[in-house]
């Protein structure tokens, strides 16, 4: 009998860490990159809730990630949600430490990027 090998299921920070780098990487695309394009609903809502926390501190980041979700939406109108369905449904857990986390991501990255 041929055995199953069993994968772990990704623990919550190892989610937030997916979806961070997510964020970044549609906030900051790289010069030589195509357009970022979501993949399903979830990372179209979870990039917009991301533009819309992180709107006053990153205006520039949050315009790029709102428009990665928005051309997601202008395709599936039906599937984007409201923050409050995103956060019911586990996408992201709390909207202070997604604003706290991705600000100091998008921080972070702006220094990697002038070194």
């Amino acid at each position: 009998m041929q055995k199953i090998a069993h994968q772990a299921q990704p623990d919550a920070r190892q989610v937030e860490g997916a979806w961070l780098r997510l964020c970044v990487s549609a906030a900051r695309p790289a010069v030589t990159s195509q357009p970022m394009i979501a993949q399903d609903e979830r990372q179209a809502n979870v990039l917009r809730v991301a533009g819309l926390v992180v709107q006053s501190r990153f205006p520039q980041e949050a315009k790029r990630m709102l428009a990665v979700g928005n051309a997601y939406f202008s395709a599936y109108p039906q599937r984007q949600l409201h923050a409050s369905e995103v956060i019911r449904r586990g996408w992201v857990t709390n909207l202070p430490r997604l604003r706290d986390m991705l600000s100091r991501s998008l921080r972070t990255s702006a220094h990697d990027d002038k070194v």
